[in-house]
């Protein structure tokens, strides 16, 4: 019994390894290829960190409520809407106390949202007569990228499936199914984002630096770089 037990072990194990022979023998053709996409687009959400500190004119302090009345009116001026300022970290109240105490320079920091680049030099131009100078341009955005970025790795899975598809009809073979789909490389890394200011004449180069004051040396007309978004895909593909 024991030999007859030993007898079929072995032909299950030759058969299975002989199976597996053959499937090393007969491999299934498969293609690797690489599809990129790229998309580049104007920035619509230009974020301005606009900081307002008490200062003093002629022994007089100028409170913030008082700069804070000018910035509004700095805003409304460039067409700009009071609905896209924000206060930043700081509550009224907190304010309000620093305010009852003459020691204290109170402080207090906004951010204006800007969908046109034409209108941040025009606003820099109103701050600079204002005389407030803590201003910033901190992030440009696009309203869409989401969008985008699924329009590129559509593309970019579209690139690869047509490069299969050439390679193989150069050789008189056609792209079977997939077997494999992947991205080289993470989401956030296939978002590559180029936010600076174009200047011209000026030694001025990050984006962040920019303040009212180096608005009359570049001009009121700025332009950004555009957003720039690639997506590379990897794809694996049967040969029929």
């Amino acid at each position: 019994m024991k030999n007859l037990t030993f007898i079929v072990a072995l032909f299950f194990a030759a058969f299975f390894s002989s199976s597996a022979q053959v499937a090393t023998d007969n491999p299934q053709p498969f293609i690797e290829v690489n599809g990129m996409a790229t998309k580049s687009v104007v920035p619509d959400e230009i974020y301005i960190s606009i900081c307002l500190e008490e200062r003093m004119k002629r022994k007089e302090k100028i409170t913030i409520a008082e700069q804070e009345k000018e910035l509004k009116k700095a805003i409304a001026a460039v067409g700009l809407d009071l609905k896209d300022l924000s206060l930043d970290n700081l509550n009224a109240s907190y304010i309000k106390v620093k305010w009852h105490k003459k020691d204290v320079i109170a402080k207090s920091e906004y951010t204006l949202l800007i969908r046109k680049a034409a209108q941040v030099g025009k606003l820099f131009k109103e701050l600079d007569r204002i005389n407030i100078q803590g201003a910033h341009i901190s992030e440009v955005k696009h309203s869409k990228i989401a969008q985008f970025q699924k329009e590129t790795r559509i593309a970019a899975m579209k690139a690869a499936k047509e490069k299969a598809d050439y390679l193989l009809v150069a050789i008189d073979q056609k792209t079977g199914k997939a077997l494999m789909i992947r991205e080289n490389t993470s989401v956030s890394n296939n978002l590559s984002i180029q936010p600076k200011p174009v200047y011209e004449n000026t030694a001025l180069n990050s984006y962040s630096s920019l303040s009212s004051r180096s608005v009359d040396k570049v001009g009121e007309e700025l332009q950004f770089d555009k957003i720039k978004i690639v997506s590379n895909v990897y794809g694996k593909f049967q040969i029929e």
